[in-house]
């Protein structure tokens, strides 16, 4: 479909697929013809992800059929339609697999080029830090357009087949019921889902086979670790990384620290301080370098 509505190699294609199954054909499909994708959220409105194909020179938009207008758009699915777009000047993004699309807070959101490899590359790191293996099951609530949904969740799928349990949202009875169905043994999380099991345990315990928690996004808080750990005995495990830099930090130790920490630096990354000018000894830049 991409290629009958003349999506060519280096290329851009703008999805809102979100947490929908059709996200992984597509990625897939635009990878065949060599056409990157930039993810955005599936919250985000249909005029500021137009806005942003315009920014960005896209060739196609895909969206939620819901959000779709029957007279331009084409069907990929009964979920997504995609819109073909004139795309004046049409730059080329060949060599690039993936644009990470940054938070925007501290100005307009910039776009990450990333190319295969280093998708690769970063995706070993972490599955290697983490000990995800193709016979794990992961549970997939947190966007797969952000960088830890991407890099987590969907690379570890398509690196070494580790089956992912996808819900387009968090819905707590669902997610621990997922887990017990499934026999998911990762949750890749956020802070907030967490804060709640502990406000509301669910019930009948916790999944006895969910035992690797992993948390990122936003400060995981030391009495939430200490709380859960009190409650379920298991350790929340903290996962640091941006979306220019990819997977930088994990704590893969599963005992309390005193003091609320992202771990190490994990396997090929170095982390070094850059004194600047005019700044006190123990500040400066920090560096951050991978393979």
């Amino acid at each position: 479909m991409l290629a009958s509505i003349g999506v060519e190699a280096g290329d851009l294609v703008v999805s809102a697929s979100g947490n929908r199954a059709g996200t992984i054909p597509l990625l897939l499909a635009c990878w065949t013809i060599g056409a990157p994708v930039l993810p955005v959220d599936i919250g985000t409105p249909i005029a500021e992800v137009l806005e942003l194909a315009e920014r960005f020179h896209a060739s196609a938009v895909v969206m939620p059929a819901s959000m779709a207008d029957g007279s331009s758009t084409r069907s990929l699915d009964h979920e997504l339609s995609v819109l073909s777009r004139n795309a004046c000047p049409q730059p080329s993004y060949r060599g690039a697999a993936l644009l990470k699309l940054t938070s925007g807070s501290t100005g307009l959101p910039k776009a990450v080029l990333t190319t295969e490899v280093q998708l690769l590359a970063d995706t070993e790191q972490i599955m290697s830090a983490m000990g995800i293996t193709a016979a794990d099951v992961q549970l997939a609530a947190i966007p797969l357009s952000h960088a830890y949904g991407f890099g987590n969740l969907v690379m570890p799928l398509l690196v070494q087949g580790t089956p992912i349990v996808l819900r387009e949202s968090f819905v707590p009875q669902q997610l621990t019921a997922d887990a017990r169905q499934y026999g998911a043994r990762v949750f890749q999380g956020v802070p907030f889902m967490y804060h709640h099991y502990l406000a509301h345990p669910p019930v009948g315990g916790w999944p006895p086979t969910l035992t690797l928690l992993v948390s990122s996004g936003a400060r995981l808080e030391l009495e939430t670790v200490r709380g859960f750990h009190e409650r379920f005995g298991l350790k929340i495990h903290s996962f640091y990384g941006t979306s220019e830099a990819g997977g930088i930090a994990f704590d893969s130790d599963d005992n309390l620290d005193d003091v609320s920490t992202v771990g190490r630096p994990i396997s090929g990354v170095t982390i070094d301080l850059r004194r600047d000018a005019d700044v006190p000894p123990g500040h400066g830049r920090i560096h951050v370098r991978s393979l």
